[in-house]
């Protein structure tokens, strides 16, 4: 296998998982959504909350494995330490130069769009 070949072959095998991955968490957020209006019986209530934090625990731990399958896949490694999950975000956000805060390089950096998942839509970026 040529080098042009293994790259093609770990891109395709990237994009088919990340594929899967985005099926999962649309998944998950369906299933979250579905648990946004009040149970039918009222005695039922007190489980809902408890049970969306569960699916919001679950998306967020998908998203993570997610971004650690890319890292692990581009970079061979994932980040150690308590901010692991910071430094994807982080590395992906450009610097803005001239910033407010440009005595302190680290935190000229503009804040992630909000990104909003809508069960069977494609994801809306509301605030850059």
């Amino acid at each position: 296998m040529t080098p042009p070949d293994v790259v093609r072959t770990v891109k395709l095998r990237l994009a088919s998982e990340l594929a899967d991955d985005r099926a999962s968490l649309e998944d998950l957020a369906r299933s979250t959504a579905s648990l946004l209006d009040p149970a039918a019986d009222a005695r039922d209530e007190w489980m809902r909350p408890l049970a969306l934090a569960f699916l919001i625990e679950r998306w967020y731990t998908a998203a993570e494995a997610t971004f650690s399958r890319a890292l692990r896949t581009l970079d061979g490694d994932v980040p150690a330490g308590g901010t692991w999950h910071q430094e994807p975000a982080q590395a992906s956000v450009p610097s803005i130069e001239g910033g407010a805060n440009s005595a302190d390089p680290s935190l000229d950096r503009c804040d992630p769009p909000l990104v909003i998942l809508n069960p069977g839509a494609e994801p809306k970026i509301l605030a850059q």
